[in-house]
């Protein structure tokens, strides 16, 4: 499956970019459609934010299936100290 990803991503970038903002777009509309309409007093927000996640986690599983971890600097690695800067 990756090699063919990466064969496609090669012979037709744009193409390739193309889609995936089609594919992302579709998704979270249809997460926007599927899931009821979320706002409760505490958190208004909460719909968006679960439609937001559901299109966030199709963009994770894709990159999952392809094996592309280290080619969008997701990889996880231990703590150092550079992380107690963040923290």
């Amino acid at each position: 499956m990756r090699a063919g990803i990466d064969r496609f991503v090669a012979a037709h970038p744009v193409v390739f970019a193309v889609v995936t903002i089609v594919v992302q777009h579709v998704v979270l509309f249809a997460a926007a459609g599927l899931l009821p309409p979320l706002s409760p007093g505490g958190f208004p927000d909460l719909g968006a934010t679960l439609v937001n996640a559901v299109a966030a986690a199709a963009a994770f599983v894709f990159v999952a299936v392809a094996g592309w971890w280290r080619q969008v600097a997701l990889p996880w690695r231990s703590p150092d100290r550079r992380w107690w800067v963040v923290a």
